[in-house]
């Protein structure tokens, strides 16, 4: 807030849960850009993050525009659904990951089955590799609809 005061920056506090509520201030061009220590945003279509600032302003930037040129994972094809599936299934506010799948996995997994969530958990149990909780898919769709709307 200080820097922000310093560079005559206009800025609102949202404290605890408010990611809906900046998302939509972003959305509708009432905010530029994001500060937040809650990578959630990203799920709720927030394309322009300052995220993890410090004291001394310090923090880093995510540009969803700049996504494609990330060369650690391929997200050239991604589509806004494909990345919050990825988000959510790595874990999010609404939902825990399922037990190792981090974000990296889950990328590799929508990136393979693309945005298809049955085509996507079938593949999980097939794999035989990670145990799916049983209400897991239906919460899963909860949360994906709550990112949506």
């Amino acid at each position: 807030m200080q820097t922000c005061k310093q560079m005559g920056i206009e800025y609102i506090v949202a404290p605890y849960e408010a990611d809906a509520q900046l998302a939509y201030m972003y959305k509708s061009g009432r905010a530029d850009v994001v500060i937040t220590e809650d990578s959630d945003l990203i799920a709720f279509g927030v394309k322009k993050c300052f995220y993890k600032m410090d004291k001394t302003g310090q923090g880093f930037e995510i540009d969803m525009d700049q996504l494609p040129l990330v060369e650690e994972m391929n997200f050239r094809t991604f589509t806004q659904e494909m990345l919050l599936i990825t988000c959510i299934l790595s874990g999010c506010d609404y939902l825990d990951s399922i037990k190792g799948i981090g974000f990296k996995k889950a990328h590799r997994l929508v990136y393979e089955t693309g945005s298809d969530i049955k085509g996507l958990f079938r593949r999980i149990r097939r794999e035989g590799k990670h145990f799916i909780p049983p209400t897991y898919e239906k919460t899963f769709e909860k949360a994906l609809l709550t990112f949506k709307f």
